[in-house]
C-alpha cells in the first residue's frame, strides 16, 4: 500500500489483515520499524542509500518467523508511507507484489497530522498558519509522488473516502493469490493507534471539527494552487461561500 500518513491506512491494513492468510510486519504494519537506519529522520529523502538486502532479510524473516505459527499465511500487507520514495527499488527486490495506492481528502489528512504532531494552544497564530502550510506542501508532494506512480506503472488508486463508505471495493483492487481476498473479512471491525475495535467509518468530519473555520479557510487557500492535482484524486475544495 503506497500512501502518506495519516490517510487512514492503518485501518485498511487492519482490514486486510482480517483473514488467516494475511500478516503484517509490526503492529502498524509499516516494516520501515524493523530495518535500522530505514525509518531514520531522512526517510523521505528519495536519494536516500538503503540496503535492500537487509530489508529483504529482515523482513522475509519476519515472515517466516510468523508462518511457523501460522502456516496458511501467504501475503505480507505493508504500508511505510516512505516507501513511495523508493518504490521501484523494492518492487525489484520483491518481484512477487502487488500494488495499491490510498489516498485521503487533503483537508482531513493535514487535519489529522496537525491533531497528532502540534500543540495548538502553543502556537501564535502566525505558527499556526506557517504549519498548515508546511503540512499542506506535504500533502501535495507526496501526492505528486503517487500520481507519478499511477500515471507511470498504471497502478490501481482507492480513496479513504471509497473505501469506508464500501470496503468490500477492495475486492475487484487487489491482485493475490486464489483465495486470499476471499479469506479476508471487510466487515470486520479494527483497533487504530491502540483504541477500541470500531467497524470502519469516514472520521472526516471527527478531524475537521479540530480546526477552527480560520484555519479550514488558511489551509484550503494553500491548497488552491494545486486544483488539477486534487482533482485528479476526486477531491475538490469546499466553495469559500
Amino acid at each position: 500500500i503506497l500512501t502518506p500518513p495519516y490517510s487512514g491506512s492503518t485501518a485498511l491494513a487492519a482490514l486486510l489483515d482480517s483473514g488467516p492468510r494475511t500478516m503484517i510486519l509490526q503492529e502498524r504494519a509499516e516494516g520501515q520499524w524493523l530495518v535500522p537506519g530505514l525509518c531514520d529522520a531522512d526517510r523521505w529523502d528519495p536519494g536516500k542509500s538503503i540496503d535492500l538486502t537487509s530489508i529483504r532479510r529482515t523482513w522475509l524473516a519476519r515472515y517466516q518467523e510468523l508462518r511457523r505459527d501460522q502456516p496458511s499465511i501467504e501475503v505480507v500487507i505493508e504500508k511505510s508511507p516512505p516507501n513511495m520514495m523508493r518504490f521501484d527499488a523494492l518492487a525489484r527486490s520483491f518481484p512477487d507484489h502487488s500494488c495499491l495506492i490510498f489516498n485521503r481528502g487533503p483537508l482531513a489528512s493535514c487535519a489529522s497530522v496537525f491533531h497528532h504532531h502540534h500543540r495548538a494552544r502553543a502556537l501564535t497564530l502566525q505558527d499556526r498558519r506557517d504549519t498548515f502550510g508546511m503540512i499542506a506542501g506535504k500533502w501535495v508532494d507526496r501526492s505528486r509522488q503517487l500520481r507519478e506512480l499511477i500515471d507511470r506503472r498504471s497502478l490501481p488508486f482507492l480513496n479513504y473516502e471509497r473505501f469506508c463508505e464500501d470496503p468490500s471495493v477492495l475486492r475487484s483492487l487487489l491482485d493475490l493469490p486464489d483465495g486470499v481476498v476471499e479469506s479476508i473479512d471487510f466487515g470486520a471491525t479494527v483497533a487504530v493507534k491502540g483504541g477500541a475495535a470500531r467497524p470502519i467509518a469516514n472520521r472526516n468530519a471527527e478531524r475537521l471539527a479540530d480546526l477552527d473555520p480560520e484555519d479550514l479557510e488558511h489551509l484550503a487557500g494553500c491548497l488552491a494552487p494545486h486544483q488539477a492535482l486534487l482533482e485528479s484524486f476526486g477531491y475538490a475544495l469546499p466553495d469559500p461561500a
